[in-house]
């Protein structure tokens, strides 16, 4: 057997994130679960009121940022382990900037619930930076 092969099998680490890798599998097939009682609960409230409940709402961007979160973890493309070893998401996912994922600016609302709420007020949209005029270059003399 190779040397690294050798040493990579007694690597404690490895073996460590393999424990974790069994227990975010299994929370993840009962997060499943979860969000599949949020979309039974949301299309049955939008059968009866005519719109989904906000505060599920805001709490399903949430459940769905913990299960990316998750496989991240799961797929090696990060070392961050989701919840319960770290806190739990609030929103949705950033990327390695710390930018929302879906690329939207920051000065729009984060909050699903005030974006779905029709009974809110409606939140003043911010005004755009003014722009200086472009520098007139001076024309060459002739």
């Amino acid at each position: 057997m190779d040397k690294n092969t050798s040493g990579n099998l007694k690597e404690e680490s490895t073996w460590l994130r393999f424990v974790f890798i069994i227990l975010f599998a299994i929370l993840f097939n009962l997060a499943e679960l979860v969000l599949t009682a949020v979309v039974v609960v949301q299309f049955l409230s939008t059968l009866v009121r005519g719109k989904p409940v906000s505060q599920i709402t805001v709490f399903g961007q949430n459940l769905s940022t913990f299960l990316y979160e998750m496989l991240l973890f799961l797929t090696f493309k990060t070392d961050d382990m989701p919840w319960p070893i770290n806190a739990w998401p609030n929103g949705p996912p950033a990327d390695a900037a710390g930018n929302p994922a879906d690329g939207a600016e920051s000065s729009e609302p984060t909050d699903v619930a005030d974006a779905l709420d029709e009974d809110a007020p409606a939140q003043p949209k911010p005004k755009p930076a003014k722009k200086s005029a472009p520098k007139k270059k001076p024309k060459p003399k002739t």
